[in-house]
């Protein structure tokens, strides 16, 4: 399993049907498995689907569109064609928030209704000793608080603003994680109930050093807002 810093990407977090690829796409030398899976990729991550829940067939002109946005986004060669450096990337492994959201699931862009945030760990991974989960995610918050309005106050029961979590598989909120690499983590924008709330994979490794170890280029994108 993959070593991964809890702290980088708490700070890198703070949903089928199959669709057509471009036509322009050279899937020649690409097994259907791996065509299914650039497409699912897509869907998940560059919003090929407008709403969670609801299955929209997408044109070619959709997907035409997003995978040169993902290529341009990523710093690959934007070619629009699903080759193998772009696949290579699709599997590594990231958090579970897209790289494009279009928030159309909200009347208004979801942002906190207060400056003065609290979290809470609920739980601890095994991987590390709690006290280094609790630095990690205090280096973490600070990054926000340090160039926002945000601050941020640590609860050790009860209910938080941002509820910090690591689960398995189906852990509960319909956004199963897919086992070990993969998906890391995701979060939940700002809101209430589940709203803020932070899930790391515990069918990863995770470490508070990260020496020797690449880290996703995905995921410094992922933001919940």
């Amino acid at each position: 399993m993959t070593d991964l810093k809890i702290s980088f990407i708490f700070w890198s977090l703070v949903n089928s049907m199959p669709l057509p690829l471009p036509a322009t796409t050279d899937l020649d030398s690409f097994n259907r498995e791996e065509s299914a899976f650039a497409e699912d990729y897509l869907e998940t991550f560059y919003r090929l689907s407008s709403n969670l829940g609801e299955v929209e067939k997408r044109s070619i002109d959709s997907a035409v569109h997003k995978l040169p946005q993902m290529q341009s986004l990523l710093g690959l060669a934007v070619t629009g064609h699903l080759d193998s450096d772009t696949l290579a990337l699709m599997r590594r492994p990231r958090c579970g928030v897209p790289d494009v959201g279009e928030y159309k699931l909200f009347t208004s862009k979801p942002i906190w209704a207060k400056t003065h945030l609290t979290f809470r760990i609920e739980n601890y991974t095994p991987d590390l000793a709690h006290i280094a989960v609790d630095q990690a995610i205090q280096q973490a918050v600070k990054v926000w608080s340090d160039v926002t309005s945000l601050n941020f106050i640590q609860l050790h029961e009860g209910v938080a603003d941002i509820m910090i979590s690591f689960g398995m598989l189906e852990h509960g909120d319909f956004f199963p994680f897919d086992g070990p690499s993969g998906l890391l983590a995701h979060a939940f924008p700002p809101g209430e109930n589940i709203g803020g709330n932070i899930h790391f994979d515990e069918d990863e490794t995770w470490t508070n050093n990260t020496r020797g170890q690449r880290q996703p280029r995905t995921a410094e994108r992922c933001d919940p807002d």
